[in-house]
């Protein structure tokens, strides 16, 4: 069985892991990260994000076995024994834990860690599990999927450079990604009435038979405006990510011409954090030092594999080719045209016309060899 499989990595390595490494990106070019040392970070940023991403599902998980086997829903820890069970958690805290021997940390570190595994054990263990008690699970989803991890890879890379704690640039995070993380669980939970009535599990969805239209609209216009507030305030001190406000206009002309069908277009702007963004905070990066480039095909096998696959096979590759094929004859034809006039034309400025002599310049050539043979 994939390891991805078990850590639920489809639910998040796109969606969550993606755009934190999007932040990382944002960061580092914020707060001046040399290339040098960039992959250190980059690379602890990313087992550390994989690490609690994993935790978390494995956690939420383990206490859905019962329910998830009632709603018919998958669960991988389904049938897996203690020693299986304890492997999968103790790989997760590992990656979550190592990297911090290298990564800067002090004692508000360490509190937002407390505060996410708090949350990770308030959402789902039992018995106060607050993930089925209405607004309360929703606040903590929220938290410990967008809020928190938002905070702390921003005050960590503030530790990395030694910049002093800005307390506005914390607040505009923490208020975009915890309304961005209140968006989607919402839509989740939407997406999961079906099955969540078949458990008999109560959420916030649940217990009001649905979701309000108007209510994630609001979050997301709300999480937009956040967003773009952030990016001026960066620009004002690297005027460089003025950059990334086209970005944020040309995913809503994208997602204004997506089928109302789309899961992009109803998961919206899902798809600027995952894809657009981290591009583009890339891009930024690499008008400071262009060796950031050789990120953007590594971030792109990582988390844009899908995005590329259905780019390459909705181009019709038969097509092209038989056009470019159809030109590639003509224009050598055309190529060949223009090489037998020049050469006529440079035999004729030697006196000598080719068409009279009712042949081409190699026979010509050999007819007069053979003759001073003679």
């Amino acid at each position: 069985m994939k390891a991805g499989k078990i850590f639920r990595a489809e639910d998040w390595w796109i969606g969550k892991a993606s755009l934190l490494m999007g932040m990382v990106y944002m960061l580092s070019a914020l707060f001046d990260i040399r290339f040098g040392s960039f992959a250190l970070w980059a690379a602890c940023s990313m087992a550390t994000i994989i690490g609690f991403a994993s935790l978390g599902y494995l956690l939420n998980d383990y206490f859905d076995r019962d329910a998830d086997r009632l709603a018919g829903k998958k669960n991988f820890l389904l049938g897996k024994g203690p020693a299986q069970l304890a492997l999968f958690f103790l790989i997760a805290v590992l990656l979550l834990a190592l990297p911090w021997y290298f990564l800067p940390w002090d004692v508000y570190t360490l509190g937002m860690m407390a505060a996410q595994l708090l949350a990770y054990f308030l959402y789902s263990v039992p018995p106060i599990r607050v993930k089925e008690r209405g607004a309360a699970g929703i606040l903590a989803d929220a938290l410990y999927a967008h809020g928190i991890p938002a905070v702390m890879a921003t005050y960590t890379y503030m530790l990395i450079s030694g910049f002093p704690p800005d307390i506005l640039l914390l607040a505009l995070l923490f208020a975009w990604q915890l309304t961005a993380g209140l968006r989607n669980v919402l839509l989740h939970q939407l997406d999961d009435m079906p099955g969540d009535a078949r458990s008999g599990t109560s959420t916030y969805a649940t217990q009001r038979g649905g979701i309000p239209h108007g209510l994630i609209q609001g979050l997301r216009i709300a999480e937009l405006l956040l967003l773009i507030a952030l990016l001026v305030y960066c620009a004002l001190w690297q005027l460089s990510f003025v950059w990334a406000l086209p970005a944020v206009a040309l995913s809503l002309m994208v997602c204004a011409r997506m089928r109302a069908a789309d899961g992009y277009r109803r998961y919206y702007p899902n798809i600027l954090y995952d894809q657009w963004l981290p591009y583009t905070f890339i891009i930024i990066l690499s008008l400071r030092d262009i060796r950031y480039l050789l990120l953007l095909p590594l971030h792109g096998l990582l988390f844009s594999r899908e995005i590329i696959s259905e780019l390459y096979h909705s181009i019709p590759w038969s097509h092209y080719t038989t056009v470019l094929r159809s030109t590639s004859v003509a224009l050598a034809d055309r190529v060949r045209l223009a090489a037998n006039w020049l050469i006529y034309l440079i035999f004729r400025l030697a006196g000598i016309d080719l068409i009279k002599e009712q042949t081409d310049a190699i026979g010509y050539i050999r007819r007069r060899m053979h003759r001073h043979q003679r």
